[in-house]
């Protein structure tokens, strides 16, 4: 058998790969494993090895490593997350260690049984026991709640509701230990982080290198995910993989090589969850939800103050007369530096059309090192002819504020805006009552508004607010600016 070859063209090169390097291949990640058996056992479902779930695979080989002990896995619905991070993670460990000891944890009976049949069946599959030949199930093979190896390897399938007394691990799984359903119910949430921090999580064989991975896709603020990682210092690493990105992000791929870098706007599963499928799924589930479960963002809802339903969308071509004579001004929020644990720089375009009427027009976050912002911000005011470009006076923005003055062409004025020590909060406070009086609109079909939109609708808890921080600053300036010349045209 492993002398039998596959014969692989490169160009004009013919290579010959014999059965026993495909089997070190799929042996060497649970992603290249899962590449290899899944359309075995699943021939007629055929899945695309997209760069995310070598992401996933690679996070799931870094907990095995012992290179972290607690990992969270947040994926949108139909992402393979549980195919893979459950039901094929369990054949790689034991395939890998016959010995180790597992507990497998959802948020109901009839789900772990389904997983269960699902893991039994991938472990007693020809397939399986030719790349694992030391890895034997014992036992009647009925498809129930135990699994057992002949080197003494168990897995333990229960719910969160189940009981843990006398069991032990060195791994404990949980995929979707709370269901969609329940994500507004307080005291469900309260009763499964009991069961984890009070019962689960001392179930470790092992404390100091016992295993924890936790799968589930965002379903709401303080969701179990949420809950473990509120407080700074935490134990998690977390892999956040979001149906459209919102923010850029690099994800190591492991033995695939390199890492892939999403950009804003990005796609998850292109192929799959199509723009027209998130925006039905948009529409079908309300803001709340689907930012929770495909962004993996969920939102704050009861800590921000915005009405968002008074944010008016207008289109370009219904306000071209307002335009005409519309005083343009952008709000800037600059950064220190452009590495890659630091805040970015964000700037907003607006259209002031009166003295209480303010069009939003265009947003934008970037990373820029501090020797080319000026360069960035002369470009972009030219772009907009922008009347007004103001600058948030922090300590590290006075001598690029100075400097911006000094290059800028045209009748471009460029103004400091100090911010008097407010924290963020209070400084949206401030611009509260324009916001839901209905004096703010959005320039509609305007892509690169998604992202401020999504950092408002987090705030003051999500990841990044610095559009946000650029947003408040314009609005409470822009009604105290004087009146220019029309500067801008619509094309």
């Amino acid at each position: 058998m492993h002398l039998m070859t596959v014969t692989v063209w490169h160009g004009m090169l013919m290579t010959k790969i014999t059965l026993a390097h495909i089997h070190a291949r799929a042996r060497s990640s649970v992603g290249h494993f899962f590449e290899y058996l899944y359309p075995l056992l699943h021939p007629k479902r055929p899945i695309e090895m997209d760069w995310y779930i070598h992401a996933m695979s690679e996070a799931i080989m870094s907990l095995s490593r012992g290179e972290t002990n607690r990992l969270i896995i947040n994926a949108p619905p139909r992402s393979s997350k549980t195919n893979l991070c459950t039901i094929f993670n369990i054949g790689f460990i034991l395939g890998k260690d016959p010995s180790a000891e597992i507990m497998l944890l959802t948020y109901g009976e009839e789900l772990t049984r389904v997983l269960a049949s699902n893991v039994h069946h991938l472990m007693r599959h020809p397939a399986y026991m030719r790349l694992f030949p030391h890895t034997r199930c014992v036992g009647t093979g009925s498809q129930g709640q135990a699994l057992r190896t002949s080197a003494g390897g168990k897995v333990h399938f229960t719910s969160v509701q189940g009981t843990m007394t006398g069991l032990g691990a060195d791994w404990i799984i949980l995929d979707d230990p709370l269901q969609a359903a329940h994500s507004r119910s307080d005291k469900r949430g309260d009763n499964l982080e009991t069961t984890f921090r009070e019962a689960l999580s001392t179930r470790l064989n092992n404390p100091s290198k016992g295993k924890i991975l936790l799968i589930q896709q965002r379903i709401a603020p303080s969701d179990l995910c949420g809950r473990l990682t509120e407080h700074e210092g935490h134990p998690w690493t977390v892999l956040a993989l979001p149906a459209e990105f919102m923010a850029p992000a690099v994800y190591p791929l492991g033995r695939l090589g390199g890492t892939h870098k999403a950009q804003v706007g990005d796609l998850l599963i292109p192929k799959h969850l199509t723009r027209n499928v998130l925006k039905d799924r948009l529409i079908e589930m309300g803001e709340p939800a689907y930012a929770a479960q495909y962004l993996q963002a969920p939102i704050y809802e009861e800590n921000n103050p915005i009405e968002f339903d008074k944010l008016g969308f207008v289109k370009r071509e219904d306000i071209a007369d307002e335009l005409k004579h519309a005083l343009v001004v952008q709000s800037w929020d600059t950064a220190l530096t452009a590495n890659a644990n630091s805040d970015y720089s964000a700037v907003t375009t607006w259209a002031r059309v009166s003295d209480n009427n303010f069009i939003l027009l265009h947003a934008k976050q970037m990373k820029v090192p501090s020797d080319r912002l000026v360069g960035v911000m002369r470009t972009h005011a030219q772009a907009w002819r922008a009347k007004f470009v103001l600058v948030e006076e922090a300590n590290h923005a006075r001598d690029l504020t100075r400097d911006l003055k000094a290059h800028v062409q045209g009748p471009t004025i460029v103004r400091g805006v100090p911010h008097g020590n407010q924290s963020k909060e209070d400084r949206l406070l401030q611009v509260l009552y324009p916001i839901n009086a209905g004096q703010v609109r959005l320039l509609k079909g305007e892509t690169s508004l998604e992202l401020l939109m999504h950092q408002l609708r987090q705030f003051p808890n999500g990841k990044h607010d610095d559009l946000v921080d650029s947003f408040t600053q314009a609005l409470r300036v822009l009604p105290t600016l004087g009146s220019g010349k029309a500067v801008w045209r619509i094309s």
